[in-house]
Formats: structure tokens, sequence, C-alpha cells
């Protein structure tokens, strides 16, 4: 009696059926580790403080190192422009709605104190 070889398809896989990361998606803690980076080099203490309520509460190193308002700003080492770009690319790959709107927001606040300064 012949038997049928075996097949060496895997079997059919959706997307949507694939985790996010291999959809696209950014990872939470991928988010929130750009988050992280971009609230220690923002170039003012009112953007960090923004970038700062995108974070879970009670996550650990969610202290910029930003000045108070009133002291001196160390120089940024990002500029606004820079930032703004960052979080345009990164945009596309947030799932989560609430993110994306808050993210969108910041950058869209970012970009118009920096048209009505120039």
């Amino acid at each position: 009696m012949a038997t049928e070889p075996e097949s060496n398809a895997s079997p059919i896989c959706y997307l949507s059926e694939a985790d996010d990361i291999y959809r696209g998606y950014a990872t939470s803690d991928d988010i929130q580790h750009l988050v992280r980076r971009w609230i220690k080099l923002a170039p003012t203490a009112t953007i960090a403080r923004a970038l700062t309520m995108l974070l879970p509460p009670g996550v650990a190193g969610t202290d910029s190192g930003q000045p108070k308002d009133g002291e001196a700003s160390p120089p940024a080492l990002l500029s606004i422009g820079t930032l703004c770009d960052e979080i345009h690319r990164l945009l596309p790959r947030i799932r989560d709605d609430t993110a994306h709107a808050a993210l969108k927001a910041i950058a869209r606040s970012i970009s118009a104190d920096n048209d009505q300064r120039a």
C-alpha cells in the first residue's frame, strides 16, 4: 500500500492571526523605550512632561533629568524638528488608538509651537 509523502509546507498563516510584531507594529516595550529616550533628549521641560504622560504610572526611570520651569536648560540633544520626525515615523507602527492619538497630539503641539517661534 502506497503512502502519501509528508508535506514540507507550513500550515497557512493569515496576517490577522499573526503577532503584532510580525505585522509591523511596535511592541509596548519598544514604544516605552523610545518615549524614555525622547524624554531624556527633549528640547524643553514642557515637552518632556507631555511625553512622560505617555508612560504607564509607576514606570521606573521616568525622571527626565530636565530642569524645572525657570531653571536654565542644558543644550537640547534633539531638535524639535528631529523629535517630530521621529514621532511621525513611529505613528504608523502604534496599534493602540489611545497612545497613537496622544502621541499625534504631542507632535502637532510641538510643531505648532515651533512654527510660532520661527
